[in-house]
């Protein structure tokens, strides 16, 4: 079993545990809740980005690019939670 289909079927199984059960759809709130319970999932996919952002046009760019949305951000007054 490769670690994509293992997280996989882990998010399944844990999918009832954390959805909204009246509306049987997991929302932002519940997702939240999942990262935090099992934070190594997410690592999986952390992972899986920063690769991406290697190979597709280096990691500098990316840093940069970040570095640019926190000064936007910035200079709009967005408030981050």
């Amino acid at each position: 079993m490769t670690l994509i289909s293992a997280l996989t079927l882990h998010i399944h199984v844990q999918y009832d545990t954390y959805k909204d059960r009246k509306l049987d759809s997991l929302f932002y709130a519940g997702f939240e809740r999942f990262c935090h319970d099992y934070r190594a999932v997410m690592w999986a996919s952390e992972n899986l980005q920063q690769i991406m952002r290697a190979k597709h046009m280096g990691a500098d760019f990316w840093f940069n690019k970040m570095d640019n949305f926190v000064d936007q951000r910035k200079d709009l007054g967005v408030i981050l939670v």
